[in-house]
């Protein structure tokens, strides 16, 4: 039996305190990179310096994304990746910080100009060129994408759903886990090639 003096000492609840190097939330913003990798998401500060920021000194959604950005250290950190340094978030294999850095307004390019996203939807073409040579003809094929009345060529894959160009982010229909090798289909080629080419291509998107 418990003694009367004693009932506050058992049911006392003693919190544990975590404590953290304070300092001074900075402006920071969310780089968009592109490496061998892929698309990746790169903290800096407004001389394009990375920086190591915690959430605790931040709000909204800057905040929501910083804590994405541990989460995914923190689980990071229990595997070694070379090809993948710590400070890099790859947004192909974390597709769910689109949606976050779609809500944010200091995201921005490696020139730190601002990323937007495109409302309306976009789809791709695969273009082919007929280039006559001395002593055959041959077919250049192109991947662009086509939004809104204009076709663009100089794309770059951030996921299987979503494409880059010129500081805007567009949505397509998924292409599927190949995205990555999609570059591969722009090239020259001999036009009695072509179906096994159109083949090829339809067989992976």
């Amino acid at each position: 039996m418990l003694e009367p003096d004693n009932i506050f000492e058992v049911l006392k609840q003693k919190k544990r305190v975590i404590k953290k190097e304070q300092t001074e939330a900075t402006e920071l913003f969310f780089q968009l990179r592109f490496n061998s990798s892929g698309a990746c998401i790169h903290v800096v500060d407004k001389n394009n310096h990375d920086v190591d920021a915690s959430y605790e000194q931040y709000s909204g959604a800057t905040r929501e994304i910083l804590k994405s950005i541990d989460n995914i250290q923190e689980k990071n950190s229990f595997r070694i990746d070379w090809k993948m340094p710590a400070q890099r978030i790859n947004l192909a294999e974390h597709e769910f910080m689109i949606w976050q850095l779609r809500h944010c307004n200091n995201f921005i390019t490696e020139n730190h100009t601002p990323v937007t996203f495109v409302e309306e939807p976009a789809r791709l073409i695969l273009q082919m060129t007929e280039k006559q040579t001395k002593n055959q003809k041959m077919l250049e094929s192109n991947i662009l994408l086509r939004s809104q009345g204009s076709d663009l060529s100089d794309i770059q894959f951030i996921n299987e759903s979503h494409v880059y160009n010129d500081g805007q982010i567009f949505v397509i229909d998924p292409v599927g886990e190949h995205f990555k090798n999609i570059s591969l289909f722009k090239t020259v080629f001999l036009e009695k090639d072509l179906n096994k080419f159109l083949a090829l291509f339809f067989r992976f998107y």
